[in-house]
């Protein structure tokens, strides 16, 4: 990993641990042209936080998508066994990849796994680490390890002396550790804080990170490439060419086919909450994020400026290996809420009335704004917005209710957001807009009910088909299409089946 930091943004070669620093390698990449990848090569710590949190936040999906293809298409078999039986047989390990993907895929009902997921898995479980050579961890374990490397990553932009720590994990001839004794005790006096990280956590993201590299070629620039403009963010593939993101669609996002080959494009970032915010539900739990499911009835405030619960009727973000950038509003009252930037909440006007609110982004609140938040007797009160940070956190969900807001944390947000319309209206006449266009959806939802919604939006992969066609106003048809047709689908072949086992009947 050591060669890895040194180059901190993803060389696909790994460089030997006497390789040249980085600012060597920037003047040696800028003189042929390279400028994108000098970019890279930096060994400031908001960069070296940057990538690693990238590559890990790639590793968790791969394992998400791992777990969930299996589990979903062979529940009789642990995914573990099969991960570990791919990587024991024999003719060489692409071509046993190879073989499993196809053998996978055919035998599949749902579905189907990109061989660069199936690659990562397979490695993960079959990795040798933690001090003793036949130390094997699961997939879960694994995961949850990975989990809480980014925890720690996400509270902040680590020193220059924990980066220094960092470029000391790499693995020794012959040794399974990518760690020392003395390495975590490093760690944690670098960071001014324990960092609860476990030595075994340490090896394993080490080596989850050089594993993940290794399976994710570089793309192979021209010499004559242009830079990326300022505001933008170099965006590769593991197929030759580069793209560079920008706003409306900042962030860098992979297309793959079977065959794990990735062609580069952009995408809107997500607008939504991190998977450990909470809700709380009727029956009094206050439920992660992450958690909350189609269905579940959560607490909002109702048009009249009164709480109470409602369904959540459709998730238009779920991905728990995610992590970016979200606003943190702290109030005076002691309460927070975390949300992306462009995640919708209603603010207080002159007045305090309920009536008289102005819905607005994260990103437009600031110091000395009003919000309404939960207080300590259950009732809803106006709160004042006592600072507006920023801060990186884990996962994306975007649980929409019927009557479109939400309680977060304690504090009254939208559960809307930007969408296609972003950069048109404002964020107000946006969240009205959504509002009314969900209209027939929740009329669906009303009708055939939570299981079949999930099925439809979710497991079909309607919200995602929905959010891929309006990325702009010319494109809404499609997306509205998708979303709106393939319900409309669900409900008349629902509707058929009823009718079928009535006559049976």
């Amino acid at each position: 990993m050591v060669a890895t930091l040194a180059v901190a943004g993803g060389l696909a070669f790994a460089a030997p641990a006497s390789a040249a620093e980085p600012s060597d390698l920037q003047t040696m990449l800028s003189s042929m042209g390279l400028a994108p990848l000098a970019a890279q090569a930096s060994d400031r710590p908001e960069d070296v936080r940057s990538v690693l949190q990238k590559r890990f936040a790639e590793v968790r999906k791969s394992i998400d998508r791992c777990q969930t293809f299996l589990g979903r298409n062979f529940p009789k078999t642990a995914t573990d066994a099969i991960l570990k039986g791919v990587a024991l047989k024999p003719g060489g390990f692409d071509a046993a990849v190879a073989a499993a993907h196809a053998r996978l895929n055919d035998a599949a009902s749902s579905g189907r796994l990109a061989r660069h997921d199936l690659d990562v898995c397979v490695r993960l479980v079959d990795m040798r680490i933690g001090g003793r050579t036949e130390y094997v961890r699961s997939l879960e374990q694994i995961d949850r390890s990975i989990y809480k490397c980014g925890k720690v990553l996400a509270a902040g932009t680590p020193s220059q002396a924990a980066v220094d720590v960092l470029r000391t994990l790499d693995r020794r001839a012959g040794s399974p550790t990518y760690t020392e004794a003395g390495t975590l005790a490093a760690l944690d006096r670098a960071f001014g804080r324990s960092t609860g990280l476990t030595r075994l956590d340490l090896d394993t993201c080490a080596a989850a990170y050089d594993l993940d590299r290794e399976t994710q070629p570089l793309t192979s620039p021209r010499l004559d490439v242009s830079y990326c403009p300022a505001g933008s963010t170099f965006c590769e593939g593991t197929v030759p060419g580069y793209t560079c993101c920008s706003a409306p669609l900042p962030v860098c996002a992979q297309s793959c086919d079977e065959d794990g080959d990735c062609e580069p494009y952009c995408e809107p970032s997500l607008s939504c909450f991190p998977g450990d915010a909470t809700v709380l539900t009727e029956s009094g739990d206050h439920k992660p994020m992450a958690d909350v499911r189609v269905g579940d009835r959560v607490q909002v405030v109702h048009a009249d400026g009164t709480l109470g619960f409602e369904d959540v009727y459709l998730q238009t973000h779920q991905d728990a290996a995610v992590t970016q950038t979200y606003v943190r509003l702290t109030l005076d009252s002691g309460r927070s809420l975390v949300l992306s930037p462009r995640h919708f909440i209603p603010t207080a006007t002159d007045g305090s009335a309920w009536d008289d609110r102005l819905i607005v982004g994260a990103n437009e609140v600031q110091a000395g704004d009003r919000v309404w938040y939960l207080a300590e007797d259950g009732q809803m009160r106006l709160g004042t917005v006592a600072t507006a940070s920023r801060e990186a956190a884990t996962g994306a969900f975007n649980p929409l209710t019927m009557q479109g807001s939400i309680v977060v944390d304690g504090v009254v947000a939208s559960a809307h957001s930007d969408w296609f319309l972003d950069g048109y209206v404002s964020a107000h006449a946006q969240a009205q807009i959504y509002q009314a266009m969900f209209a027939p959806v929740r009329g669906i939802y009303t009708l055939i009910g939570p299981e079949w919604t999930r099925t439809i939006a979710e497991d079909w992969g309607v919200v995602d088909a929905a959010r891929a066609g309006t990325g702009s106003p010319a494109a809404l048809p499609l997306g509205a299409a998708a979303l709106g047709g393939g319900l409309l689908v669900a409900l008349l072949g629902l509707h058929l089946i009823r009718r079928r086992r009535a006559r049976l009947a």
